[in-house]
Order: C-alpha cells, then sequence, then structure tokens
C-alpha cells in the first residue's frame, strides 16, 4: 500500500545482493524454454540462449522522487552508438531515442542512459542505465518494508534482482525494474508492460546484456570535451562581462543588497548565461503590525514566536541573463497583442520585447498573494490561524527580449514594487 510520496536528495540504487531467507517477497519464476517460445512468436529480439528470472512481487510501502547527482557533462548516444553497445535492444522500429552518455570533466565515462519510445507497443518505452563505478543516478524508487527479502536470479552466473510491480491503476499494469552487477558496472533496466509481455521482454533484455558483455562501450569513449563554465562572480566582474555585461543595472535602488552572482556556460547543452541576485530589506514596522494584531486576534494562550525568530518574507530578486534559445522564441508576444489581449496572465511567462517594454506592462505582471509564516508550535489541536500569520506578499516573473540576449527577472513571495524594478530596467531600456 502506498503510503506517501518523499522526496530525497541522494542516490538509491541495488539493495545487497542477500540470501534468500525465510520472509521472502512474493515471486514468480518464469521458465525460460517457455520464454523462448513466446519470444519467437512475438519476434521481438534476437534469439539468445536464456535463463529464467524470478519477478519479485512486493507490496509497495512508499514512492520516493530521487534528485539526481549531475556529472560534469553530457552527449547524445546515436542509433548506431546505441545498436553496437546493447545489441539485444530493438531499435528497428521506434519513434524517439533520448539516450545520453555522462561524463567527468576529463573524459571519464561515468554513466549511460539509454532511452527509447518503442512504436506501437505497449511498453511505450525503454530505459537501460548503466553506472560505471557507482550506481547511475535515477529519479525514482520503489520503497519496501524493512521485513522484505528479495530472492535473486541466478542468470549465467550474475546475480540479478526482479522487480514486477501491480500498478492496479493503469494499463499497461505493471513495472517492471531489473539490477544487478558486473564487475563494478552498475545495471538497471525499467519498463511498464502487461504482465506476459513484460516478462518475455524482461527475461531477454537481461540474458542479452550479461551475454553480450562491456566491449560495446568503447565506442563512447575518448569523447570532444566540451567547453565549460561555473563559477561565482561578484558585481563589477559582471559589468565587464564580455558576452552580458551591458545588461547588469547600473543604477540599483539602495534598499537592494547585492547577495550572490553565477556565471554558467555549457557548450554541450547551448547554454550561456550569468545569474545575478539581491535582497531587500522588508518593512519591518508593517510586519510587526500585523505580527501585533495577529496576537490580539488569537483565541489561545500558547506560546508565541519572538518577532525576531519568525522566518519572514522572501524579498529576492533573481536576474537571469542568456542567449535566447529557438524554443523561448514561441512566447514572445507584443505589447500591442498584451494590451488587447487582457487574459493573458502573468503566469503565462510571456516574452516582450525591451523597445516596447512599460512601466504599466511591469506593474500588471505584479501577482499578490498571501503569505503564511509560522508564528507559534504546531499542535493538531490548534486552528491554522492561531499558528500562521497572513501577510499580503507579491511576486513578479518578466521576460524581456534584447536581441540575442533573454534576460528573465524574478522576485520571490515578498514585497518588491514594480517600480524599483522598473528603475534597474530604464538604463537598459534605453
Amino acid at each position: 500500500m502506498r503510503k506517501l510520496i518523499i522526496m530525497v536528495c541522494l542516490l538509491l540504487f541495488i539493495p545487497i545482493l542477500t540470501a534468500c531467507g525465510d520472509n521472502r517477497a512474493d515471486a514468480e519464476i518464469t521458465e525460460g524454454n517457455d520464454v523462448s517460445n513466446l519470444l519467437e512468436q512475438s519476434g521481438f529480439g534476437e534469439d539468445i540462449p536464456l535463463e529464467p528470472l524470478i519477478f519479485n512481487t512486493p507490496e509497495v510501502e512508499s514512492e520516493a522522487n530521487i534528485s539526481p547527482v549531475g556529472h560534469d557533462f553530457y552527449l547524445p548516444i546515436s542509433d548506431e552508438q546505441l545498436s553496437t553497445i546493447f545489441p539485444v535492444l530493438d531499435i528497428t522500429d521506434y519513434e524517439w531515442n533520448r539516450s545520453n552518455a555522462y561524463y567527468s570533466i576529463d573524459g571519464t565515462l561515468a554513466e549511460v542512459s539509454a532511452r527509447i519510445h518503442l512504436s506501437n507497443d505497449m511498453a511505450h518505452w525503454l530505459e537501460v542505465q548503466v553506472g560505471f563505478g557507482q550506481a547511475p543516478m535515477t529519479l525514482h524508487e520503489y520503497l519496501f518494508s524493512d521485513s522484505v527479502v528479495f530472492q535473486y536470479s541466478d542468470v549465467h552466473g550474475v546475480l540479478v534482482r526482479v522487480l514486477m510491480i501491480d500498478e492496479g491503476w493503469s494499463d499497461p499494469q505493471f513495472s517492471f525494474d531489473a539490477s544487478f552487477v558486473i564487475d563494478d558496472i552498475y545495471y538497471r533496466i525499467r519498463f511498464r508492460d502487461s504482465k506476459e509481455s513484460g516478462q518475455n521482454r524482461m527475461t531477454e533484455i537481461v540474458n542479452g546484456l550479461i551475454l553480450n558483455g562491456s566491449e560495446g562501450f568503447v565506442v563512447l569513449e575518448n569523447p570532444v570535451i566540451p567547453y565549460i563554465r561555473s563559477e561565482a562572480i561578484t558585481l563589477d566582474e559582471a559589468h565587464l562581462d564580455m558576452d552580458f555585461g551591458a545588461f547588469v543595472p547600473v543604477f540599483i535602488p539602495d534598499e537592494f543588497n547585492f547577495q550572490n552572482g553565477h556565471r554558467n556556460v555549457r557548450e554541450y547543452a547551448s547554454e550561456n548565461s550569468l545569474y545575478l541576485e539581491w535582497q531587500m530589506s522588508y518593512d519591518e514596522s508593517y510586519l510587526y503590525d500585523i505580527y501585533t494584531h495577529w496576537i490580539d486576534e488569537r483565541t489561545t494562550d500558547t506560546p508565541v514566536y519572538p518577532f525576531n525568530e519568525i522566518f519572514w518574507l522572501d524579498n529576492r530578486l533573481g536576474w537571469h541573463i542568456s542567449t535566447v534559445r529557438e524554443h523561448d522564441l514561441e512566447r514572445l508576444i507584443s505589447a500591442d497583442e498584451f494590451r488587447i489581449n487582457e487574459f493573458i496572465e502573468p503566469w503565462h511567462q510571456p516574452i516582450f520585447l525591451a523597445e516596447e517594454l512599460t512601466l504599466d506592462i511591469l506593474r500588471w505582471h505584479e501577482e499578490i498573494s498571501i503569505n503564511l509564516p509560522q508564528g507559534a508550535d504546531w499542535d493538531e489541536n490548534e486552528e491554522m490561524e492561531n499558528v500562521f500569520l497572513p501577510v499580503e506578499t507579491s511576486w513578479i516573473q518578466l521576460h524581456i527580449l534584447f536581441g540575442d540576449v533573454l534576460l528573465r527577472v524574478h522576485t520571490g513571495q515578498g514585497n518588491i514594487p514594480p517600480e524599483a524594478i522598473w528603475a534597474m530596467l530604464e538604463d537598459l531600456l534605453e
């Protein structure tokens, strides 16, 4: 039973290959001869010597969304390379191939992620991930009870853990997941499919990957290393930047304090950007009035936090400058169109030409919301209005096009007025 979705900022992968205990996960065993006959009938892939798999079917306790740990750069994998690396995968009939090789800054191959969309196939997508010396990054994991002991399949001398998770609510119904390690190379295969078809597919792929070995990865070695730059930058350095210095504001209101800047170039992803951030002091008297009024209106005498210990407003101003990309231009609209079609809401994030931007347009993009900083300890029997202070806040997000340079201006959930942002933009718009 799935109880919760949790966010985890680390890599999870293959559990320790334990011996089978008395408290095993439910499992199904697919016989090799039967699978071979079915594969021959279906025409999926080439004939290979098959050994059967044990499909564990444990109950899911919860699911985790995993934040990937990025490598220094990646390069796309072509169809020809993919066929050399994974000959067991049938990519003769597919809709798209979104496969990448991930590298360390010195060009060392760290990971391969092959993701293809199969044409006219219930599985729809198929993903094979390979990590060299460490488990590959992953975006999703199933989590199970600590008491579950998985049964492992012995496939040509390699221990393989295979899961078949019953989704129950979807079609195709099952998620298939297999993982194993060979000589410090970590493999993981994932897809969704119907029960019988998925068992056949997984049996063939696992057998094929193990029998084919790792020699094919040589085609990904010695890549052309792209130019990469990622470093902190001061405001003075930003003004002198060859690409974006002309788009750094000259006039900055006194109430803004510069926080940090970052210069980023990723040649392999056609990314070239400069990020600057300021913090605006909040109106302390305004917040103190809200604080004292809230205390007077509370219907409980439970202790409240001191005013200076409350996490108040996020009064950040972000200034993100980058080279424009073709897909960005799809959101380009004229100021005249904006004025006529008032249904264009600020959160649609349109892009305005610099020469057409006005203070009125900036004001129109100010969104009002309610921020609820916590002012007292939470108790399940306590009313929310006795714990959280209602503070009216605003945020602004706007894109401005200067020729081939795109400026994204955005604020946090604070109280930065449009007029203050306009004062920083005026010199750039002249």
